[in-house]
Protein backbone atom coordinates (compact mmCIF):
# COMPACT_ATOMS: atom_id res chain seq x y z
CA UNK A 1 0.00 0.00 0.00
CA UNK A 2 1.21 3.58 -0.29
CA UNK A 3 1.63 5.55 2.79
CA UNK A 4 2.10 9.43 2.56
CA UNK A 5 5.68 10.02 4.02
CA UNK A 6 4.48 12.82 6.10
CA UNK A 7 2.05 10.04 7.95
CA UNK A 8 5.35 7.13 8.25
CA UNK A 9 8.14 9.20 10.13
CA UNK A 10 7.59 7.16 13.19
CA UNK A 11 7.66 4.17 11.71
CA UNK A 12 11.05 5.11 10.03
CA UNK A 13 11.91 6.27 13.16
CA UNK A 14 11.70 2.71 14.34
CA UNK A 15 13.35 1.09 11.56
CA UNK A 16 14.14 2.11 8.11
CA UNK A 17 13.40 -1.14 6.77
CA UNK A 18 10.68 -3.18 8.93
CA UNK A 19 9.81 -4.10 12.39
CA UNK A 20 7.29 -7.11 14.32
CA UNK A 21 5.71 -7.33 17.28
CA UNK A 22 3.36 -9.51 19.22
CA UNK A 23 0.46 -8.60 21.02
CA UNK A 24 0.79 -10.83 24.66
CA UNK A 25 -2.91 -10.19 25.24
CA UNK A 26 -3.93 -11.75 22.12
CA UNK A 27 -1.27 -13.86 20.90
CA UNK A 28 -1.82 -11.78 17.65
CA UNK A 29 1.50 -11.08 15.09
CA UNK A 30 2.23 -7.70 13.15
CA UNK A 31 4.78 -7.50 10.87
CA UNK A 32 5.00 -3.93 8.93
CA UNK A 33 8.19 -3.43 6.14
CA UNK A 34 8.82 -0.43 3.63
CA UNK A 35 9.26 -2.34 -0.21
CA UNK A 36 10.19 1.06 -1.94
CA UNK A 37 10.97 4.39 -0.11
CA UNK A 38 12.32 7.84 -1.80
CA UNK A 39 15.64 9.12 -1.94
CA UNK A 40 16.36 12.20 -0.69
CA UNK A 41 16.37 13.59 -4.00
CA UNK A 42 13.97 11.74 -5.75
CA UNK A 43 10.14 13.10 -5.92
CA UNK A 44 8.15 11.20 -4.36
CA UNK A 45 6.14 12.13 -1.52
CA UNK A 46 4.80 8.32 -0.67
CA UNK A 47 6.35 5.34 0.68
CA UNK A 48 5.16 1.67 -0.43
CA UNK A 49 5.06 -0.88 2.22
CA UNK A 50 3.46 -4.05 3.40
CA UNK A 51 1.64 -5.10 6.63
CA UNK A 52 0.77 -8.44 8.09
CA UNK A 53 -1.51 -9.68 10.89
CA UNK A 54 -1.91 -13.12 11.64
CA UNK A 55 -3.86 -14.65 14.85
CA UNK A 56 -4.18 -18.20 16.60
CA UNK A 57 -6.51 -20.54 14.64
CA UNK A 58 -8.05 -22.21 17.85
CA UNK A 59 -11.64 -22.54 19.39
CA UNK A 60 -12.52 -19.39 22.01
CA UNK A 61 -9.89 -17.10 20.15
CA UNK A 62 -11.46 -14.07 20.66
CA UNK A 63 -14.44 -15.61 22.74
CA UNK A 64 -15.86 -17.15 18.98
CA UNK A 65 -16.87 -20.70 19.51
CA UNK A 66 -15.24 -21.97 16.01
CA UNK A 67 -11.43 -20.63 15.06
CA UNK A 68 -11.31 -17.42 13.13
CA UNK A 69 -10.45 -17.70 9.61
CA UNK A 70 -10.08 -14.86 6.93
CA UNK A 71 -12.86 -13.29 6.11
CA UNK A 72 -13.95 -13.18 2.48
CA UNK A 73 -14.86 -9.32 1.67
CA UNK A 74 -12.08 -6.62 1.66
CA UNK A 75 -14.26 -5.05 4.24
CA UNK A 76 -14.58 -7.66 6.82
CA UNK A 77 -10.92 -8.23 6.40
CA UNK A 78 -10.55 -4.18 6.97
CA UNK A 79 -12.60 -5.01 9.78
CA UNK A 80 -10.88 -7.60 11.46
CA UNK A 81 -7.60 -6.44 11.14
CA UNK A 82 -9.27 -3.24 13.33
CA UNK A 83 -10.90 -5.58 16.07
CA UNK A 84 -7.36 -7.40 16.54
CA UNK A 85 -5.58 -4.07 16.69
CA UNK A 86 -8.23 -2.19 18.91
CA UNK A 87 -5.96 -1.79 22.23
CA UNK A 88 -2.63 -1.79 20.44
CA UNK A 89 -0.51 1.26 21.18
CA UNK A 90 -1.28 4.01 19.13
CA UNK A 91 1.37 4.39 16.50
CA UNK A 92 1.07 0.36 15.46
CA UNK A 93 -3.28 0.76 16.15
CA UNK A 94 -3.32 3.92 13.97
CA UNK A 95 -1.34 2.25 11.18
CA UNK A 96 -3.88 -0.33 10.87
CA UNK A 97 -6.60 2.01 11.41
CA UNK A 98 -5.51 4.14 8.24
CA UNK A 99 -5.27 1.47 5.96
CA UNK A 100 -7.40 3.07 3.26
CA UNK A 101 -10.96 1.15 2.08
CA UNK A 102 -9.57 0.28 -1.64
CA UNK A 103 -6.56 -1.58 -0.42
CA UNK A 104 -5.62 -5.18 -1.54
CA UNK A 105 -5.90 -7.33 1.26
CA UNK A 106 -4.77 -10.78 0.65
CA UNK A 107 -4.60 -13.92 2.54
CA UNK A 108 -1.52 -15.48 2.67
CA UNK A 109 -2.26 -19.59 2.52
CA UNK A 110 0.72 -21.75 4.22
CA UNK A 111 -0.67 -24.40 1.73
CA UNK A 112 0.43 -22.04 -1.52
CA UNK A 113 3.98 -23.62 -0.47
CA UNK A 114 3.99 -26.87 0.27
CA UNK A 115 7.13 -29.08 -0.39
CA UNK A 116 7.80 -30.63 -3.42
CA UNK A 117 7.35 -34.25 -2.87
CA UNK A 118 11.48 -35.83 -3.20
CA UNK A 119 12.81 -32.33 -4.17
CA UNK A 120 14.90 -32.31 -0.71
CA UNK A 121 18.07 -34.19 -1.54
CA UNK A 122 20.23 -34.81 1.17
CA UNK A 123 23.46 -35.41 -0.19
CA UNK A 124 23.51 -38.55 0.89
CA UNK A 125 22.27 -38.42 4.90
CA UNK A 126 25.35 -35.58 4.95
CA UNK A 127 22.34 -32.35 5.11
CA UNK A 128 19.29 -31.94 7.24
CA UNK A 129 16.98 -29.56 7.17
CA UNK A 130 15.69 -28.47 10.69
CA UNK A 131 12.98 -26.39 12.70
CA UNK A 132 11.96 -23.71 10.73
CA UNK A 133 14.04 -24.40 7.19
CA UNK A 134 11.82 -27.41 7.34
CA UNK A 135 8.35 -26.10 6.54
CA UNK A 136 6.62 -23.11 5.12
CA UNK A 137 5.86 -20.40 7.86
CA UNK A 138 4.31 -16.39 7.39
CA UNK A 139 6.85 -14.10 7.36
CA UNK A 140 9.85 -13.74 9.82
CA UNK A 141 8.00 -15.22 12.72
CA UNK A 142 12.01 -16.54 13.60
CA UNK A 143 11.32 -17.17 16.68
CA UNK A 144 12.57 -20.47 16.81
CA UNK A 145 15.36 -19.39 14.59
CA UNK A 146 16.45 -17.16 17.37
CA UNK A 147 16.00 -19.46 20.01
CA UNK A 148 18.68 -22.05 17.63
CA UNK A 149 21.19 -18.61 17.79
CA UNK A 150 21.06 -18.43 21.68
CA UNK A 151 21.45 -22.40 21.87
CA UNK A 152 24.56 -21.59 19.62
CA UNK A 153 25.57 -18.96 22.02
CA UNK A 154 25.73 -21.13 24.92
CA UNK A 155 27.39 -24.14 23.53
CA UNK A 156 29.94 -21.96 22.31
CA UNK A 157 30.55 -20.24 26.16
CA UNK A 158 31.22 -23.34 27.69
Amino acid sequence: MQRPLSEIQNCLAIDPHFFQGGDPDSNVYFWHSFIDLPRSTDEMTTATCQMMISWPYRNGFLGRDEPLGVPESVEEKLALMQELSKDWAPLFKDLVFSIPEDTDLREIVLADWPPERGAWDNHNGTVSLVGDAAHAMTMCKFALFCLLLDGFANVLSY
